[in-house]
């Protein structure tokens, strides 16, 4: 989902207010101005790096928009301030009705700048289209050194810091994929000096045994002085998941004109999160109302499996596919499936039923006995793992359905596991 810019009254921001009311009286419409989404910004930079940002605009009026110059600011609050810090911008040649833009632009950081957290404000001729969600670190001129050639930092990364503690983790039982969730998590300096910068970033597992997972937010805290403790109760971005359950991983760095000491090892929340879809919102559910497979079939032989597809949902799917497997397997087990074929429905909304007649080939693998074949909706949630086109749905536990067969015949090539 396009993310908004924060939005504020007229009383605070008098002046874009007023344009915009000019823009809608004289116009009728305030739509032909880009309508800016998020930016994804780095955590940190060093004075006079060079950084790349990600950067999706939309145009949700009528007509094309362009062309036109984007501008880019370092500011200290989520506005245009009097002391903001021009540090680039991007052309646009044309921006089409109701499309998006997205574009890795890169900035420039000045090398004079004092250290702080900012914000990247983006503005068309001084008037602002949006703020970045989260603040960058900028590391002065005069405190660390500038990133290796490698894009490594060039500070050492030295053995655990003591005085540095964290609250266990907590997050919710569930989540709704494409909404915002909040997390809880409190830090204590219990050493005898002022902690400088403590980086803490928050992520989701899949599997709890890897390192490997999607990073959901950050937490930046600043100058934590000797005996004092901070309380995060923040609220991170559940969007880009797969329905499913995850776990909610922290790690956490200091950031000293000595180095980068690791606080902690990563600490993973001990119960899983419910991933799922919000079930008010607008998302389709396809299941199956019943599936005919072929019930004596003979390897080589072709056969109808006919499948009626309903929508239990609130809104319509598009390009849905539905696939045809065959395993030896009482329970649907990716690893061991064969696929026989697919059938595909351009379109199907709430309450509508479309009966499906897809032909396959029994294949030569398959022996005398029972076995078993299914049919999966969407197989990219249940096939391959790192799949980014899975179909938003408010459930996958009713895409499968399976059914078994009498196959007889002789056993042909492969395994024969009756």
């Amino acid at each position: 989902m396009l993310q908004r810019h924060k939005q504020y009254s007229c009383y605070d921001r008098f002046f874009v207010c007023l344009i915009l009311l000019c823009s809608i009286l004289c116009t009728g419409s305030a739509s032909a101005a880009p309508i800016a989404g998020m930016m994804e910004i780095p955590e940190s930079a060093n004075a006079g790096e060079t950084i790349a940002i990600i950067d999706f605009i939309s145009n949700h009026g009528t007509s094309a928009y362009g062309p036109f110059v984007l501008e880019y600011y370092l500011s200290t609050e989520p506005f245009l301030t009097s002391n903001r810090v021009h540090i680039g911008e991007r052309h646009v040649s044309q921006l089409l009705p109701w499309t998006e833009q997205r574009a890795a632009v890169a900035l420039i950081i000045p090398p004079s700048i004092a250290e702080g957290f900012y914000y990247i404000v983006r503005a068309e001729n001084g008037v602002e289209y949006g703020v970045s969600d989260t603040t960058m670190f900028v590391s002065g001129s005069t405190s660390l050194p500038v990133q290796s050639p490698s894009g490594t930092p060039s500070l050492p990364i030295l053995p655990s810091s003591p005085g540095i503690y964290f609250s266990p983790l907590q997050g919710p039982m569930e989540l709704y994929i494409g909404e915002s969730f909040q997390i809880f998590d409190e830090i204590y300096n219990n050493d005898s000096q002022t902690a400088r910068l403590v980086e803490v970033t928050y992520s989701l597992l899949r599997d709890p045994a890897t390192a490997k997972g999607r990073q959901v937010g950050t937490w930046k805290v600043l100058s934590l002085r000797a005996g004092d403790s901070q309380r995060n109760e923040r609220m991170v971005s559940g969007s880009g998941l797969a329905p499913g359950y995850y776990y909610l991983m922290r790690e956490a760095k200091l950031v000293g004109a000595s180095g980068v000491t690791l606080l902690e090892p990563r600490t993973i929340s001990p119960t899983p999160i419910l991933a799922r879809y919000n079930p008010r919102g607008p998302f389709p559910d396809l299941t199956q109302v019943r599936t005919e497979f072929p019930k004596r079939p003979s390897p080589g032989d072709v056969v109808d499996i006919t499948d009626v597809i309903t929508n239990i949902g609130n809104a319509c799917a598009r390009d849905v596919v539905v696939a045809y497997y065959a395993s030896p397997s009482p329970t649907f087990d990716p690893a061991g499936a064969l696929l026989l074929g697919y059938s595909t429905i351009n379109q199907i909304c709430p309450g509508e039923q479309i009966t499906l007649v897809t032909s396959v080939t029994i294949p030569h693998v398959v022996s005398s006995g029972i076995y078993y074949l299914y049919s999966v909706i969407d197989p990219c949630a249940f096939i391959i793992e790192s799949c980014t086109d899975i179909m938003p749905e408010l459930r996958k536990d009713n895409n499968i359905n399976g059914g078994s067969i009498k196959a007889g015949g002789h056993c042909f090539t492969g395994f024969c596991p009756f």
